[in-house]
């Protein structure tokens, strides 16, 4: 698959994609919940503006600094970008970071901005049009890699059938729909479900 598709330029358009969101919010806007659990749509800007603003050695050290807890030391990292102002958010959440300037694009870099930015996206009432190659690439980026999003445990005996882009996964009971409302509930994003039909739909709801 990385052959396949250029992450490079999957990866940098939906950043620019989001900034260009981002820098038309309102104050009201930036502090709606997104789809992420508690975190607000500054929350999540500050989460993806901490993980781009250091490198992969400097990341561990503070996931070790607070008990080996991915969740509590992006509670950490959010609470300490949330005062900043907005443009310096978005300027870092959408930076190609360490990982953009050596061309180190994997598929878990597209899957982290494409699902954060369709948290900040759909409570919003926000849209994007995702080219095809970008949706089938992070379709498949979740059904087959291991990401740190559960999806391949969740779409486990399932097959999971795109209807506006060519893409189809798995065997078992069909859950079928447009591919982003795949893509996000195997990402466990409860809000794309009404998206989706077919006999599979309830067990990947109940998953």
């Amino acid at each position: 698959m990385a052959a396949k598709y250029d992450f490079v330029r999957l990866v940098n358009d939906e950043r620019s994609a989001l900034a260009e969101d981002l820098r038309g919010l309102t104050a009201e806007q930036w502090s709606t919940l997104s789809l992420c659990s508690s975190w607000t749509v500054r929350d999540v800007a500050c989460h993806l503006a901490a993980e781009e603003a250091i490198g992969l050695p400097r990341m561990l050290g503070k996931i070790a600094a607070a008990g080996f807890s991915a969740a509590r030391a992006s509670d950490r990292d959010i609470a300490r970008w949330r005062p900043r102002a907005d443009s310096d958010i978005i300027a870092h959440a959408t930076s190609p970071g360490l990982r953009g300037a050596f061309k180190l694009q994997p598929p878990g870099a597209l899957s982290e901005v494409f699902l954060h930015s369709q948290d900040i996206r759909r409570p919003l009432g926000l849209s994007r049009q995702h080219p095809t190659d970008c949706l089938v690439a992070m379709a498949e980026t979740l059904a087959t890699k291991p990401v740190g999003t559960g999806a391949k445990k969740r779409i486990k005996g399932l097959r999971l059938r795109a209807t506006d882009v060519d893409w189809s996964h798995g065997d078992g009971p069909e859950v079928t729909g447009p591919a982003e409302a795949l893509i996000l509930a195997a990402a466990g994003r409860r809000a794309a479900l009404a998206d989706l039909a077919g006999e599979g739909k309830e067990t990947l709801a109940a998953r």
